[in-house]
């Protein structure tokens, strides 16, 4: 068995073709071929339990624990339509996941995820048997019960199944295994040993049936992620799938080189196997074409060119397909020599003295999490935002303050309180929280970028830090988009005065090429979590220790000093400012710009009866008017919670010019009166419907 291509031939080949990477809006040949990939190895390994005609749709993720999370959702919002039981069983004999779903301290347990109960240990069916009077509505199968020849797994038939493969175990079965004829799987987690553990990746594919409740419309978003969908681990798993099983890949290579040739069929495909909702944007704003190719600040879409304002949502440090990325791995810091590179600044940038990786802003939001509860056991109270966003992920759910992205999901973390931060009595609610609960940590994004690129009062920030001593808390700042350089400084905390115990940070540790992220922490939390649970910190270390993702951290250090980011960044933060203001405050559609740095809002004027009718689609018709800007095309994001507010995360190296000529346009576009903006746009939509036709 050959050893599959290293992960930087897969970049390489990425910025040779100037393949978008994080680059939603892309109809992905990979996507498509990864998900037609996942969907054969599940009819090839169970044949008796799918149809050949059968779709088996799948969602893309950065790594294992991350996706089954998403799987359990998926099985609790089944469980809850089918009206049974959502409470979940694991059976996990190798004690992969012993800080999935709770924390032991001592002889107490910290329940992160309730209502999932997990079983380890050489004695699971007897755990089982033990087990049989309680009522569980999914079954989680690692890889290690399959090996087992155990007919009491037939047993657990009745219920949702979710099982989870890695290669060896899909490589190595016989076809009359047990397991491969007794299980009629409902869902399936794939982990990254189908990419040789190389990039970040993980995926789950799913009956048809249970996936598209999740596909519709309000949901499509149920659990997504900044990193996916993307090219590097998408591509990366088919070139691995290809050096370990060749005779896998040739039987269904006239269908990949379909995907890749026929546009009309990836789309079909990426609709059927993906998602329909993004592949119906992708089509609407004839963004389907066979020749798209990113590079720097653009993206060139068949003959127009396309100012990215997007850039992965504060992804970006210099564009798309960065051309040195490659070589400044190669001819740079080793993986060992990054390591300690990455580890002194963040702690000189961060002045926190520790840190863990992650592969995730929201994974990186959960480790907080952890590290957090853990260190502060007994106390199990969090105190967060309303307006806040931590993640989708089953215990990231408990930073974001929106109830919609909870809907049928059972019990989550219970011991969550929010509080409206603009309240004109924020402080004196805060300090009755305090006083009448056990809060262990308070969790805030200093500028809320999901919920409004909204500030948080210097008020209350102060406060919190006046009253950590007197209560014992820690304070936990989620920096995945403020962090990074995005405002000025690495972390926005600097800017704010606040010296937190704990820092997420995501986004732009990418590059825009492999996905990363970091979870900060200082003495404090170090010293108390060794007393509490000592293995917590190693046990997620060694999940995430990307020799590459750390070096593409160490080469972002490395330019931010040579090309001095803060600096930088300032000074493109100010002159935004100055040119936004001077294009948009007599703008009657503008209500108001917001800059910190380069995460920047302008939030659209919802008065008078038309504005006042549209709210939410209002972002629609002005994101359509930047697209067909003659001059300067530009795509434009929004914030999920606040729609009516366009959001604006340039790469980094963005140059004054550029500001000037964005600032111009906007100024055309957003003077445009609303009416011929929604002509302009129901005439986009109608001649995508001719063109499907």
């Amino acid at each position: 068995m050959s050893k599959p291509p290293p992960i930087l031939e897969t970049c390489r080949e990425l910025i040779a073709k100037q393949i978008p990477n994080l680059f939603r809006l892309y109809l992905n040949p990979f996507v498509a071929q990864a998900c037609v990939c996942l969907e054969k190895i599940l009819k090839q390994t169970w044949s008796n339990a799918f149809s050949e005609d059968e779709r088996l749709p799948t969602y893309l993720g950065n790594a294992f624990e991350e996706v089954l999370s998403g799987a359990c959702k998926l099985a609790r919002y089944e469980t809850e339509c089918r009206g049974i039981s959502q409470r979940g069983l694991i059976l996990d004999p190798a004690g992969r996941l012993k800080f999935f779903e709770s924390i032991s301290i001592g002889d107490e347990t910290i329940t992160l995820i309730p209502e999932v109960v997990v079983l380890s240990g050489t004695d699971i069916a007897e755990q089982v048997k033990n087990l049989q009077d309680e009522e569980f509505g999914f079954v989680v199968l690692m890889p290690e019960v399959l090996t087992e020849k155990s007919s009491w797994v037939a047993s657990l038939d009745h219920r949702l199944q979710i099982v989870c493969l890695d290669r060896d175990l899909w490589l190595n079965s016989e076809s009359d295994a047990d397991w491969r004829t007794v299980l009629r799987p409902d869902v399936v987690v794939f982990d990254e040993s189908f990419v040789h553990h190389d990039v970040p990746f993980s995926a789950m594919t799913a009956r048809g049936d249970i996936y598209g409740r999740w596909m519709q419309p309000g949901t499509s978003t149920f659990h997504s992620t900044t990193y996916q969908p993307n090219s590097i681990s998408t591509l990366h798993l088919t070139k691995s799938l290809t050096a370990a099983y060749p005779e896998f890949i040739a039987r269904i290579q006239p269908t990949l080189d379909r995907v890749r040739r026929d546009l009309s069929f990836r789309g079909e495909t990426f609709a059927a196997l993906f998602s329909p909702s993004l592949r119906k944007a992708i089509r609407t704003l004839n963004f389907n074409q066979g020749n798209v190719i990113a590079q720097g600040h653009h993206v060139m879409i068949g003959q127009r060119c396309y100012f990215d304002g997007v850039a992965g949502v504060a992804c970006s440090i210099r564009g798309h397909n960065p051309p040195t990325y490659v070589t400044d791995l190669e001819s740079g810091d080793s993986p060992a020599e990054a390591r300690n590179y990455v580890a002194e600044q963040l702690k000189h940038l961060s002045g926190l003295e520790h840190h863990v990786p992650g592969v995730s802003g929201g994974g990186a939001v959960e480790t907080a999490l952890k590290l957090g509860l853990a260190a502060q056991f007994p106390k199990k109270y969090v105190l967060a935002f309303q307006g806040g966003f931590g993640g989708k992920t089953l215990l990231a759910l408990t930073g974001t303050a929106n109830p919609k992205y909870k809907t049928h999901l059972g019990t989550l973390y219970e011991h969550v309180i929010y509080v409206d931060p603009f309240a004109d009595d924020v402080c004196e609610v805060v300090d009755q929280v305090l006083a009448e609960y056990p809060v262990a940590l308070v969790q805030f994004e200093l500028v809320q970028g999901v919920g409004g690129v909204i500030s948080l009062p210097d008020e209350l920030i102060a406060h919190l830090q006046r009253k950590r001593e007197e209560h014992d808390f820690l304070i936990f700042v989620d920096e995945v988009q403020t962090g990074m350089f995005r405002t000025g400084p690495f972390l926005h905390s600097a800017d704010r005065g606040v010296n937190p115990d704990l820092v997420s940070t995501g986004k732009a540790t990418s590059d825009m090429m492999f996905p990363f992220a970091f979870t900060l922490f200082n003495e404090r939390v170090r010293e108390k979590l060794d007393q509490q649970q000592p293995d917590l910190v190693p046990m997620i270390r060694s999940l995430y220790e990307y020799d590459v993702g750390y070096q593409t951290v160490a080469n972002i250090f490395h330019l931010a000093e040579q090309q001095q980011f803060t600096d930088r960044v300032r000074h493109a933060g100010e002159h935004f400012s100055q040119q936004l203001h001077a294009a948009l405050d007599d703008c009657p559609a503008v209500k108001e710009v917001r800059v910190f740095g380069l995460l920047i809002a302008i939030e659209l004027n919802r008065e008078g009866w038309l504005r006042s009718r549209l709210q939410k689609m209002l972002f629609r018709f002005y994101f359509v008017g930047l697209l067909q800007d003659r001059q300067l095309p530009m795509i434009m994001g929004f914030c999920q919670y606040k729609p009516y507010i366009m959001k604006f995360t340039p790469p980094l190296s963005v140059t004054d010019e550029e500001i000037d000529h964005i600032a111009a346009m906007l100024k055309r576009v957003l003077n445009r009166p609303l009416p011929i903006l929604i002509a302009n746009a129901v005439k986009l939509i109608v001649s995508a419907k001719l063109r499907r036709k």
